[in-house]
């Protein structure tokens, strides 16, 4: 058993373990005897004293080493981390150096026009917004074609800014000039314009600046078009300006079809409405009267004129009239023949 006198340090030296265990053990018998052994080992003092400062030395150690443990394994995480950090890198690396590099298209730009009004659209008011566009004006032209052109360009500009429809009404009014101002002065003033909606303006429009005995003639005249001795090109605007005066007239695609082929010249019309594949549509028509056209005026132009003799005929047919006017009237007669023709040598 280790007396408690003599506590023996792990971390001591071999040698001092040694000693220590020859002294305790067996040289003799008794507290006496170890005493006498410890003060018979001249350096058993310093022996003892370097036992006791290993132990201390021992025992910082070993809390150096407990505190130091757990910077031991963070420090192992994190090289483990970075490990892997790197691997992933070079995975990367790899895959991009052996993948086809494909060309990114760029997105395609947005219009300028359209930026514009959609930043305008949160910013501006109603009636900057609306200048943006530059609508046209209208100053009550009793013409229906001036009247219904404008109607339909303002349209595709008020839907384009995706109003209301108390806004459309406001925006239109706002394009109302000398005499159409005026009547719609009158307007305000016989109802509520803050609860029109635009179903109500066109309607009042159309009273005003498409009036019955207006239309009335329109019609007349649509029924009774007729090409004449207009090109397809010029028959067909007019065909087109007066179908929108009168679109009852024309409710659908089949009747205008037949109407358009109708107000054609006949040598035209019969041209196109014959055939394998006639027409089925009015832009059908139109290509179908524009080639018909081109080639019956090639036609005309390669056709002689009647009733045309040609030159040499008339030279050799004067010559013997000449000849023989010449020998029955006599050498004055002859000479002035002669000298008018220079076909007779010997004048």
């Amino acid at each position: 058993m280790v007396s408690e006198r003599f506590p023996i340090s792990y971390h001591a030296s071999p040698r001092i373990h040694f000693k220590l265990l020859q002294v305790i053990r067996g040289r003799g018998n008794g507290r006496g005897h170890v005493e006498d052994e410890v003060a018979a080992e001249p350096n058993l003092a310093e022996v003892m004293a370097q036992l006791r400062q290993d132990q201390r030395r021992g025992r910082g150690q070993v809390e150096n080493e407990a505190v130091a443990e757990p910077n031991l394994v963070e420090l192992v995480v994190q090289l483990q981390r970075q490990v892997q950090e790197q691997q992933a890198l070079i995975n990367n690396l790899q895959a991009n150096a052996n993948r086809v590099e494909v060309p990114i298209n760029p997105p395609a730009a947005q219009p300028v026009q359209n930026r514009g009004v959609q930043a305008a659209t949160n910013h501006e008011p109603l009636y900057l917004r609306f200048k943006r566009m530059k609508p046209k004006e209208f100053n009550g032209s009793t013409d229906p074609l001036v009247a219904q052109g404008w109607l339909k360009s303002i349209e595709l500009v008020l839907n384009f800014m995706d109003l209301t429809d108390n806004e459309k009404v406001k925006c239109a009014s706002y394009c109302l000039m000398d005499d159409a101002r005026i009547w719609w002065e009158g307007i305000e003033l016989s109802r509520d314009i803050s609860q029109m909606i635009w179903e109500d303006f066109i309607q009042e429009f159309n009273e005003q600046y498409f009036n019955m005995s207006v239309t009335r003639e329109h019609y007349d005249e649509f029924n009774n078009f007729r090409q004449g001795n207009l090109s397809v090109t010029e028959a067909v605007k007019r065909f087109n300006q007066l179908a929108r005066l009168c679109p009852h007239m024309v409710p659908n695609e089949q009747e205008r079809l037949r109407r358009m082929i109708g107000m054609l010249r006949p040598e035209i019309a019969v041209i196109v409405d014959s055939g394998t594949a006639p027409p089925t549509t009015t832009a059908e028509c139109v290509k179908c009267a524009l080639r018909a056209e081109y080639h019956l005026n090639k036609q005309k132009e390669s056709q002689p004129r009647q009733n045309e003799v040609p030159k040499n005929n008339n030279n050799n047919q004067n010559r013997g009239n000449f000849g023989n006017q010449g020998r029955s009237q006599g050498g004055d007669a002859m000479r002035t023949r002669c000298a008018r023709t220079k076909f007779m040598p010997n004048c």
